[in-house]
């Protein structure tokens, strides 16, 4: 499927939500740990696919803050797992050029996890071929929230004034300032919502939603939503003219 893949239409950032490990170990009659254990290969999967197709950008949501709400057990493997990853392939963003980028509220986090995940991210930071994202922690609306406190604070301070906030002033305040916004978000398991991932960024990123679950998520099902992705006329809300006869 690679080979009809148009390498001069692919999209600068591609970002995924990592849906359906527990739905896919629930059908097997196993742990949901074994399911988002498993799903280990679908991330390797997609990362070594993004390098070999010289994506710049990709973005992984990992851990949402309404993932607190599962069983205790749940959590603590899942974050366990994160930060594990992230330490067992420093060798591999190292040698792939592979700059680490965190986003979300560690500071939940023990100060082990703290440390090794800083760790990864400053050995990293002058890598250039692929800009690796992973939210943990995160949520969309905290990110919205995070960043009004920082414009109030600035305007009270005399920093900021409120008459020349728009747009663009909003999007420094966000953690992605650096980052461009997606171009094509894909959804594995099947579910058609957004599960408050970068509310602000997709606003006219183009979604792709497929039934496979991530563990079973491959470059096969990759390249599918390129592929779909390049068949798509993007109008960011413009509408073409019409010739009046």
């Amino acid at each position: 499927m690679k080979t009809f893949i148009n390498l001069n239409n692919l999209p600068k950032h591609i970002s995924i939500i990592m849906d359906g490990n527990g739905g896919w170990a629930n059908q097997k009659g196993i742990s949901r740990i074994f399911g988002h254990h498993h799903s280990l290969k679908s991330t390797e999967s997609i990362i070594n696919g993004c390098v070999k197709l010289k994506i710049p950008y990709l973005t992984l949501y990992a851990f949402s803050k309404e993932n607190w709400k599962r069983s205790e057990m749940e959590v603590k493997y899942i974050i366990k797992l994160i930060v594990r990853t992230i330490k067992n392939n420093l060798k591999n963003f190292i040698n792939n050029n592979i700059k680490l980028t965190i986003i979300g509220d560690i500071k939940n986090f023990s100060i082990e996890y703290q440390n090794e995940i800083n760790f990864a991210i400053n050995i990293s930071k002058n890598n250039n071929k692929l800009n690796l994202i992973i939210l943990i922690n995160y949520s969309g609306r905290w990110e919205i929230t995070e960043a009004i406190k920082l414009i109030c604070n600035d305007i009270k301070n005399n920093i900021l004034n409120l008459n020349n906030i728009n747009n663009k002033t909003f999007l420094k305040y966000l953690f992605t300032n650096k980052i461009p916004n997606p171009d094509l978000l894909i959804r594995a398991g099947g579910e058609a919502r957004v599960s408050n991932f970068f509310l602000w960024q997709i606003a006219y990123t183009e979604i792709f939603i497929t039934k496979v679950s991530w563990p079973n998520f491959r470059k096969k099902d990759f390249y599918k939503a390129i592929l779909n992705f390049q068949k798509r006329k993007r109008k960011f809300g413009l509408v073409k003219k019409e010739s009046v006869s």
